[in-house]
This record gives structure tokens, C-alpha cells and sequence, in this order.
């Protein structure tokens, strides 16, 4: 309604409209990558593209009469800082999701003319050199992005670095990452990304084989074409790495890309095929884990996942991945009803990282879970509290982050646990209940 009567209507309120707008284009065509919890794509690596988008269609009309009823309403609204978000935010669309590159720069370069703020306008510079990257003139963003001396280390360097290596000019991106990498600040927002992309250049092509260095080019030409949305051009490359350079370094992340892939294209039994494939690398615990949240998230097999994934924590050198693997199986137990087997489980995973108060929580629940079935008298039973308490508390002394949810689960126990009026009806204050179901733990009643 406000739209179509926009004479009538805050141009600030339009503009929050078009925004929201803008933003429900995106959630319906892109797909982000599905939640892995223990092996994910390089996560919250901005050297890589942790986001897969399906190939657009182009020919969609009602998204093409939406888009140009969008940029007519565009045009009747006063020059102002939403606008100029406004203008971005359609550009954004333009260039990932209509792959309209003409469209998109003419749109950034009239954000840049409505008064953006300081930051969007670096941001809009950035997005139009981008613009080279994501329709594969690698040469031309190349020369967009060259740093000035002593340019200060930003997204520009980002694109930089990235336009080297989907360019395939991987020497030019050693050679300039060396130049840098030394003088990046630790708390920098790209520190780790630098140095992980650093150590991977240098682990797998400068140090490497030729075969490695040939192998090595084909993977970032994969991800070039990921980036470009050739979805299917990047997986024959990726397989052709499987199949042509099995020797090569690269090749179990290649495999690793491959399963990930296959993931978010809807391909769960390729994924885990892929993920078993890395049997005979350094990433086979990482393929185990993989395959066990497909069977888990995607195929429904608990079964399958548990075996997995206790094959995988028998690899696992990694502390904190196999704690939150352990805690994992612990759940699984939990909701098939082997409680037993759930709290060892978790413990297990509280030696390999003490401060994982999920799994006291775990635990906890399920003392709770089961008071009426332990103990003898109905004081006995509700005594159990008291031990699901005395768990739930150590969740909070462990891990700041859980410390409210921590004090309000143990208020909640201790409002179910005997109060002292029945302690002193009852007048066993100081006495120890031992539970004999399967919680096989004592506890001690409270004195007055």
C-alpha cells in the first residue's frame, strides 16, 4: 500500500521498505552454506567463499518486474543516506544474484552521488572493483586493487590477494603476501586470514612438487569459477585433481571442497562418499565427521553418524574438535534414552576441555529428568534435584558464557528439591541418599 502510494508515505519509511525488500530477494535465491558444526569450508575465512549461490535465473519475470518497480521508486526518492543503502543494497542484487554487471555499477555510481556515509562509499569502491572478480577479468581487478605504497592493510587487500589467485598468478600473491604479513598488527581483522592463507600457499605450491604447483592452480581456478557461479565447470576441475594429481597436497581439501559442495547441491550420499574418500590423508577424521552429520543432519541415520563419529575421535588429535565430538555422541545417547552411556560420553568430552559446560548441562538435565524414578521415597526422589543442581552449577564455574543460564537452571532444581521444612520433618539433615538407578551417585542432604 505504501508503495503505491508513495507521495503519501515517509520517503524514510520507503526506503526501510526497499531495504527489506532487497534483503527478501536474497533469503529466497541464496542459499547459504549448510550449518556444519565440526568441519566447515574454511570458516570465517574472507579469502574464501563460505557463501554457495545457486546459478540465478536470469529470465525470472516476476523477479525482473519487482527489480524495475524497485528502481522506479528509486528515482522518485529525495537524495539521503538510506537512500544511498537503498541504491547499494540493489546493486548487491544486480551483480550476485542478476549477475547484471552493467546494471550494477550504473547503481553504485548513483549511491556514490546521494550522500552515502564515509563507510558505504569505501564499500561501494570496493563492490565496483569487485564487480571484475565475479565475472572472471581477474587482469582488470588486478589492476583495480594494486595497493599505493604503503597502503594500509583492508578489504582492498582482501580483493587483492583474491584476484592474484583466481588470476592464477599465485607467485605474485607470495611474493606480496611475504612483503606484508610481517608488519600485520595481531589484532588486526584480518590477521588469521592472512597468515592461513599465507601457510596455505606456502605448504601446498611454494614447497611443492611440480605436480603440486599444477594441482594447486587447478583448485583456485575451481574456486575462481565457484565464485563466478559455474558450479559444474569447478567440480570437473576439482574431480580432475581427484583423478590426474591423487599425489598432490592439495588434493584431500580438494576432495573436502568436493563433499562440501555436494552438501549444499542436495547430494548427501556423493558427500559422503567424497568424505570417506579421504581415508588415506591427513584429513581423515575430518572426513569421518563430515560423514557422520550427513548421516546425522540430512539422511536421518543416527546409527551411521555415531559410528562415525566415534571412529573419528579415535583420530582426532585436536582437543578442543574432539570434545564437541564426544559432547555430540553424549546427545545422541541422551535422546535414545542410554543415559549410562550419555554421561560417560560426556565426561569424556569435559577431560579433553574442562571449560565445555554444555555437557555438565547434559548431565544435569538428565538427573533431573529421572526423579522419579530413582530413589525409594517421594523425599528421595525429589532429592535428585539437589545432584542436577550441583551439576548444573559447575557449567557456570567452568564457562562464563553459560553462568546465567547456569544460576537459573539451579534455582530451578533447588525449587523442586525438599525444602527445609521437610528436611526437618523428615530430620535426616546431613544424611547421605544414595541413588541406585542408574545415576549410581550419592548425595547428601542440606543441614538446617
Amino acid at each position: 500500500y505504501m508503495l503505491e502510494n508513495l507521495e503519501n508515505s515517509n520517503p524514510q519509511v520507503i526506503g526501510k521498505i526497499l531495504l527489506g525488500l532487497g534483503k527478501s530477494y536474497e533469503d529466497q535465491i541464496i542459499k547459504r552454506q549448510s550449518n556444519l558444526k565440526f568441519v566447515k569450508w574454511f570458516p570465517e575465512n574472507n579469502f574464501f567463499n563460505n557463501q554457495f549461490i545457486r546459478s540465478p535465473d536470469v529470465n525470472n519475470a516476476p523477479l525482473a518486474n519487482s527489480l524495475e518497480h524497485y528502481q522506479s521508486l528509486l528515482a522518485l526518492l529525495p537524495n539521503s543516506r538510506t537512500t544511498a543503502t537503498v541504491h547499494y543494497r540493489l546493486a548487491q542484487i544486480q551483480s550476485r544474484i542478476m549477475r547484471d554487471f552493467l546494471g550494477a555499477k550504473s547503481s553504485f555510481e548513483t549511491a556514490l552521488k546521494v550522500n552515502p556515509s564515509s563507510q558505504l562509499r569505501q564499500l561501494i569502491h570496493t563492490d565496483i572493483g569487485k564487480l571484475f572478480i565475479y565475472n572472471g577479468q581477474y587482469k582488470d581487478a588486478i589492476n583495480y586493487f594494486e595497493p599505493e605504497e604503503n597502503e594500509n592493510i583492508n578489504d582492498r587487500t582482501v580483493a587483492y590477494i583474491n584476484s592474484l589467485l583466481y588470476g592464477l598468478e599465485i607467485d605474485s600473491a607470495v611474493t606480496y603476501l611475504d612483503e606484508i604479513i610481517l608488519d600485520v598488527d595481531t589484532n588486526h581483522k584480518y590477521f588469521n586470514d592472512l597468515f592461513e592463507i599465507h601457510d596455505l600457499i606456502t605448504n601446498y605450491y611454494s614447497d611443492g612438487t611440480k605436480d603440486d604447483k599444477i594441482a594447486f592452480k587447478l583448485f583456485f581456478q575451481s574456486e575462481s569459477l565457484i565464485n563466478e557461479y559455474k558450479i559444474k565447470e569447478a567440480i570437473e576441475i576439482l574431480e580432475s585433481i581427484r583423478f590426474n594429481h591423487s599425489d598432490a597436497m592439495i588434493y584431500p581439501i580438494a576432495t573436502l571442497r568436493l563433499a562440501v559442495l555436494s552438501i549444499d547441491l542436495m547430494q548427501y550420499e556423493k558427500s559422503i562418499q567424497y568424505a570417506l574418500a579421504m581415508e588415506n590423508t591427513l584429513l581423515k577424521d575430518w572426513g569421518l565427521a563430515l560423514a557422520g552429520e550427513v548421516e546425522e543432519n540430512f539422511l536421518g541415520s543416527n546409527e551411521d553418524a555415531l559410528k562415525y563419529y566415534q571412529e573419528s575421535v579415535s583420530l582426532q588429535t585436536d582437543n578442543y574438535k574432539k570434545a564437541n565430538i564426544l559432547y555430540k555422541i553424549a546427545v545422541k545417547f541422551k535422546n535414545a534414552g542410554r543415559r549410562v552411556s550419555a554421561r560417560n560420553y560426556a565426561e569424556q568430552a569435559l577431560s579433553y576441555q574442562p571449560s565445555l559446560g554444555r555437557a555438565y548441562l547434559l548431565i544435569a538435565n538428565m538427573y533431573a529428568d529421572s526423579a522419579n524414578q530413582c530413589g525409594e521415597s517421594q523425599f528421595d526422589k525429589r532429592a535428585v534435584y539437589w545432584l542436577a543442581a550441583d551439576m548444573a552449577k559447575k557449567a557456570g564455574q567452568v564457562n562464563a558464557s553459560l553462568k546465567k543460564v547456569a544460576v537459573r537452571t539451579v534455582e530451578s532444581y533447588k525449587g523442586r528439591a525438599p525444602s527445609k521444612t521437610d528436611i526437618f520433618t523428615e530430620g535426616n539433615a546431613g544424611t547421605v541418599i544414595k541413588f541406585n538407578c542408574w545415576i549410581n551417585r550419592n548425595v547428601t542432604v542440606p543441614s538446617l
